[in-house]
């Protein structure tokens, strides 16, 4: 199985900025990506249905579209998969773990989450990034993904 490189689908200008900074960690590694929507257990149970039976809205393929044109301008393929949680950082490194990632480039709202999911991955030996986005948008900027690293 050819490695892959997974990014956690969230709003549209965080994950455009993933997709672009995946693309240079994909070629460095030679894999592929998979953006991944996690979706809390709790709402899939409220819609009675399982991730796998989860159809992406109007607006999510819209983006979808817009991330694969950037990944096949790059010669990357890009795969979509949706996985539930009760807990983020356990649903992501479970993900991980089922999909043959190495490298998470994910965001968490809070430092003490990002150290937690850190730590998840870790255990199971995937490395997570995150993508941090300037305030303010210059013509310049390039997204990077960037190593977290908690003890």
């Amino acid at each position: 199985m050819k490695n892959t490189v997974l990014v956690q689908m969230a709003d549209t200008r965080w994950t455009t900025a993933a997709v672009q900074a995946a693309v240079d960690v994909a070629h460095e590694r030679n894999a592929d990506i998979t953006l991944v929507k996690m979706l809390p257990a709790s709402y899939l149970n409220w819609q009675g249905m399982d991730a796998r039976d989860y159809r992406f809205t109007e607006a999510d393929c819209e983006d979808l579209y817009a991330y694969e044109a950037i990944a096949r301008q790059s010669n990357i393929n890009l795969q979509t998969a949706v996985y539930k949680y009760d807990d983020l950082a356990d649903g992501l490194t479970q993900a991980a773990d089922e999909l043959g990632a190495e490298t998470v480039i994910a965001t968490t709202p809070h430092h003490r989450d990002l150290a937690h999911l850190d730590h998840s991955l870790e255990a199971h030996h995937h490395h997570l990034y995150t993508v941090e986005q300037p305030a303010a948008c210059c013509s310049n900027w390039q997204p990077r993904a960037t190593a977290v690293h908690h003890n």
